[in-house]
């Protein structure tokens, strides 16, 4: 049940990256009183970072942990990237970051760093 939970949780998080990712920019406008330098790219690190941690957590029982985490780190690259190719495409108030996918990477990769950290001594 547990594993079910984390799946979901996994999901959910991925979706709503898609969701925060796409919509239209001015939805967010209200974001501007807050004077938080480069929010945006801390904004996406968090959301790679997390990602990278729930699924992590919910594929931990699937096969050779390493090769698991390889694929979560690439997996979360990937979508990055597709998303930011999905805001150029279709979208009419977002485009393409370079940096935004270089943020994202980050993030994946200090969440992949954190699960193998936590877990190494339980390997």
């Amino acid at each position: 049940m547990a594993r079910n939970k984390a799946l979901w949780g996994a999901v959910f998080w991925t979706l709503l990256i898609a969701v925060f990712c796409l919509v239209t920019a001015n939805t967010f406008s209200g974001l501007e009183r807050f004077p938080i330098p480069y929010k945006d790219k801390i904004v996406h690190f968090t959301f790679y970072f997390v990602l990278a941690l729930l699924w992590n957590t919910s594929l931990k029982h699937h096969g050779n942990k390493s090769k698991l985490r390889l694929s979560v780190f690439l997996g979360a690259v990937f979508y990055g990237v597709l998303i930011e190719i999905f805001q150029k495409f279709f979208t009419l108030t977002r485009s393409f970051d370079f940096t935004d996918i270089l943020a994202n990477t980050l993030g994946a990769f200090l969440g992949t760093l954190v699960v193998w950290q936590l877990n190494r001594n339980k390997e």
